[in-house]
């Protein structure tokens, strides 16, 4: 009876099977789920090639949304980082993706029959790539209206490029060479990995379209990103010259244009580096205005205390 019901329960994917994994991102630089055992403490997930291993991580990630789901109560999230290369490893043996228990006894593959051989074919794709090793994200459009984000590897020393891919247009190449601070915490060589792309320099036929970062030209593997990322609207140069523009917008555009027109290729981009930082700016001071204006309203106001506090809960709002 407890076979029959041990079989019922896996193939209607009930949550009290005692085996529970998934493989949720299969990236160049890493691997990442999460696996439990209700009966057995899984501590170490390891990914190996033939009788090799590849990559190990610890079953220590904390996955609130996975205990909740399944009633479990633990850390079953783990992180299996690829290296930069394949030494002295068969690349076309079998692949594997196991978990462990503590004394190394109990082995409980992480991936079903049914899902494996799409799995491991993909993960045979990563681990024969000229990119192996590689990690980034993709920050999305930020306050100085440039994408941002970052790419390198941890292991090298060396910059990485990434290609923006949308609808419409060829991929185009930009160079991971800004810096970024907060990555030397995650074990980096150089911090110089960051990357930043002006969308008004892209083809105007992106407008307002979807778009994502690959660490290759193709557009197989996709930097990292929380949602779906679309372009702002493109304005081509012409379009600068709007009737319903006040003449003091009139001419800081026009004399923008004809810096950019008139100066030396190498820099251009620095005069548009400009504009951007000024229409940043114009963002700040409209701010600043409105609180400006809220202040000298809220000392106008009565002294209420109630009608004070309504005010500012509107405010706040």
């Amino acid at each position: 009876m407890k076979t029959i019901i041990n079989k019922i329960s896996k193939k209607l994917n009930f949550p009290f099977q005692e085996n529970k994994a998934k493989i949720e991102y299969l990236g160049l630089g890493k691997i990442t789920g999460w696996v439990f055992n209700r009966k057995i403490n899984l501590t170490e997930v390891r990914l190996v090639l033939g009788n090799k291993i590849v990559s190990k991580s610890n079953v220590e990630i904390e996955r609130g949304d996975v205990c909740q789901k399944y009633n479990y109560q633990g850390k079953p999230g783990f992180e299996l980082k690829l290296p930069t290369n394949l030494k002295n490893i068969d690349k076309d043996a079998n692949i594997k993706i196991i978990a462990l228990s503590s004394d190394g006894q109990k082995i409980f593959e992480c991936i079903s029959k049914g899902k494996r051989k799409k799995i491991y074919q993909k993960i045979r794709e990563i681990l024969n790539s000229p990119y192996l090793g590689i990690h980034g994200n993709l920050d999305g459009i930020q306050s100085d209206g440039l994408i941002h984000g970052w790419a390198s590897w941890i292991y090298l020393k060396k910059v990485a490029w990434v290609w923006l891919q949308c609808e419409g247009i060829d991929p185009s190449a930009f160079k991971c060479n800004h810096f970024r601070e907060e990555v030397s915490s995650l074990g980096f060589k150089t911090t110089k990995v960051g990357f930043k792309i002006n969308p008004q320099e892209l083809n105007k036929i992106c407008s307002q379209k979807s778009y994502y970062i690959s660490f290759d030209k193709e557009g197989k593997y996709k930097l990292p990103s929380k949602k779906t990322e679309y372009l702002p609207i493109i304005f081509s140069e012409d379009e600068i010259y709007e009737p319903n523009l006040k003449v003091i917008e009139k001419n800081e555009n026009i004399g923008y244009l004809d810096n950019i027109n008139n100066s030396p290729k190498n820099l251009k981009n620095a005069w548009k580096e400009l504009e951007n930082f000024r229409t940043y700016l114009n963002g700040i001071e409209r701010e600043l205005n409105k609180l400006e204006y809220l202040n000298n309203v809220k000392k106008e106001l009565t002294p209420r205390k109630n009608f004070l506090k309504k005010l500012k809960n509107n405010i706040v709002k």
